[in-house]
């Protein structure tokens, strides 16, 4: 596994600082928080002394130790420990410090994701890969209209030597690999590709009914990295298509939708540039020359709304179960009477209003519960004391995708929730639960959180106006 795995021997102590997100703390009098400045090295002489908070936080997650079954906490640093009690039951892959796909064999081993360049904890629902082939497009069930596929020619996203090359015909038609599958009308699936350059730059996705012609399908072009032209049909239309960098001229392209009428194939096909044409429009339909070619890796077709991390199937589908992280805390740790619940996350594209964070006893019925809704692009924080609502705050959001800072700071008739450096709204009625968790679900063992994890925190004591917009700064 990569660097960046450490066992709790390995931290240190008290005297050391603690990187949390973007910031960090020094372990002093003044308990000083810094922000990292563009060329960090280790120096406070080159980073932003952001506020000096004397509460120290009675519990702190960042993405940096864990082992099989446990995510460890920062702090504290001695005993009780407010570790979380992590489950998957399945192997799962990770982008890495390297910025390479690996293995992640330990069943119940914690995801440090580096896909955004930075790591985060990833916690996933469970999904499955429809390919049955991810890899070998060489096999009899990726049928070959007009292109031959070698396998094993090139250095793949994995940094393995496992990518393929698919290659047209000198027929001037359609370039293709395809494979039959049997899904549902009217239900999203994302279907995802890894894909680079070789002589041609230009790779269509698509899902169809071929029995009406159903379409949804989009161009990617993989020279500048861009979505190009949907060429759905039947009145469908692709929900969403995104192309992520995985270096080196690697692409992972998705589109996500669905049809009225149920898919029975997806298809990988080669396009190209029409010739003089003005607007630069991919063509499917050209004539070959039998060398123009791509690289190919990892396909992927989940029945979800959003592509998830690759899994790689290799005869059947394959399911990765999901991320469960539960269990951290205790009375003395997490203040019933005032705090600060601190977060610094990301949605995936897709996040229904019950998959949440919480402060609460292990039931729904007393907790401080935070949740992202993708449908309104918005965030709320839920107050509930003995099984009546005290306190509901929302927070409009420009993208939960983006990684952004949340602060919840709650004190009977006094809540106030913030947003990257701003106070958004307060709650002046209501009282506090009496709690002692912190979990990834809505307050007992469901509705887990689905996201990226930079940092939580819990603070026993309120915290002044001016601490909390440099806590979310």
């Amino acid at each position: 596994m990569a660097n960046e795995i450490y066992h709790r021997s390995n931290w240190g102590n008290a005297v050391n600082d603690i990187a949390w997100g973007d910031v960090y703390e020094k372990f002093d009098a003044t308990n000083e928080m810094f922000v990292r400045s563009d060329n960090y090295e280790n120096s406070n002489e080159t980073d932003k002394l952001m506020a000096a908070i004397n509460p120290k936080p009675s519990i702190l997650l960042t993405p940096t130790a864990y082992d099989n079954g446990s995510l460890h906490t920062v702090k504290p640093v001695l005993s009780p420990f407010a570790d979380f009690d992590f489950t998957r039951g399945t192997i799962a892959t990770r982008v890495n410090e390297q910025g390479l796909i690996e293995d992640v064999t330990d069943t119940n081993l914690p995801r440090i994701d580096y896909t955004d360049g930075t790591g985060s904890l990833l916690l996933e629902p469970q999904s499955t890969n429809l390919i049955t082939y991810s890899e070998d497009f060489s096999q009899p069930a990726w049928n070959k209209s007009n292109t031959s596929i070698q396998i094993n020619t090139t250095t793949s996203p994995s940094g393995n030597f496992d990518g393929s090359t698919l290659t047209d015909n000198a027929t001037s038609s359609i370039h293709r690999l395809r494979d039959t599958v049997s899904l549902s009308a009217s239900t999203n699936y994302s279907l995802s590709v890894f894909a680079k350059k070789n002589t041609l730059s230009n790779i269509q996705l698509a899902l169809i009914n071929t029995a009406n012609s159903n379409t949804i399908s989009k161009v990617f072009d993989l020279e500048n990295g861009v979505i190009g032209e949907e060429l759905s049909q039947g009145g469908t239309t692709v929900s969403d298509a995104k192309i992520q960098n995985y270096g080196n001229g690697w692409f992972r392209c998705i589109i996500v939708g669905q049809l009225s009428s149920a898919p029975n194939q997806y298809q990988i096909t080669l396009a190209t540039q029409s010739t003089g044409n003005s607007q630069s429009v991919k063509q499917v339909t050209y004539s070959g020359d039998g060398t123009g070619s791509v690289f190919l890796y990892g396909a992927q077709l989940e029945e979800l709304s959003y592509a998830t991390s690759y899994i790689p199937t290799s005869g059947s589908t394959v399911t990765r179960l999901k991320d469960v992280c539960l269990n951290s805390g205790s009375s003395d740790l997490i203040s019933s009477t005032e705090g600060v619940l601190y977060l610094e996350v990301a949605a995936f594209a897709s996040i229904n209003n019950f998959q949440s964070i919480s402060l609460s006893d292990g039931t729904a019925q007393n907790r401080i519960r935070f949740t992202l809704r993708s449908d309104l692009n918005r965030a709320f924080f839920q107050v509930t004391d003995g099984n009546t609502g005290q306190a509901f705050i929302n927070i409009d959001i420009t993208d939960i995708t983006d990684f952004n800072k949340f602060a919840f700071e709650y004190k009977e008739n006094d809540f106030a929730a913030w947003l990257n450096g701003v106070k958004i709204a307060t709650d002046t009625i209501g009282t506090v639960p009496t709690i002692n968790q912190l979990n990834f679900t809505s307050g007992a063992t469901s509705q887990n959180f689905n996201g990226k994890v930079k940092s939580v925190a819990v603070y026993k004591e309120a915290l002044t106006d001016a601490q909390l917009t440099a806590l979310t700064t």
